[in-house]
């Protein structure tokens, strides 16, 4: 007597189906491993894209130009008015500072009301002299600027015609 037992029709049609399935499930695996190998090669290829059109962005671009005012010359934001005096105090307290500017911490600097440094800031963000890095929405939120290169060499030259560096007490 031998130990296996009679092959049933279920288990002989289930042993020709896998022999018939076997290649298509190596074929399926092998279709996988392509399209793994293709995929990685897509994302190398894009990857490179994009840094190429960063460089052409660069040098496409001319250096004479730079970022200015995005509106008309003369007229800020708001359409409220600030003083030019207010302007140039808050430009200076702004280069003595590194980092993000907020009302919050020129009012000690400059010495007006919060809502007046902001006019500054916006005439300057204007000008090109300070940029807006983020507008906190919500209680107790506010605006964050930091200095451009262009406004750092504006407070300079403010600086060495002896505009006074300490703001003063007057009106605005």
């Amino acid at each position: 007597m031998s130990d296996e037992a009679p092959e049933t029709p279920k288990s002989a049609a289930q042993s020709a189906l896998d022999e018939v399935i076997a290649p298509v499930k190596e074929l399926d695996a092998k279709l996988a491993m392509q399209e793994a190998h293709i995929r990685n090669e897509l994302d190398e290829i894009l990857a490179e894209r994009r840094k190429l059109r960063a460089v052409l962005r660069v040098v496409e671009t001319d250096p004479t130009t730079k970022p200015g005012p995005k509106r008309e010359p003369g007229k800020n934001a708001t359409g409220d008015w600030v003083s030019d005096k207010t302007v140039e105090s808050v430009l200076i307290a702004a280069a003595s500072l590194d980092g993000n500017l907020t009302t919050a911490r020129m009012k000690p600097l400059v010495q007006r009301n919060q809502s007046t440094i902001l006019k500054a800031l916006q005439r300057l963000r204007e000008r090109g002299q300070v940029r807006l890095t983020a507008d906190i929405a919500g209680r107790g939120g506010g605006k964050v600027f930091v200095l451009t290169p262009r406004g750092r060499e504006d407070a300079a030259a403010l600086i060495r015609e002896g505009a006074p560096v300490a703001a003063n007490n007057g009106a605005t």
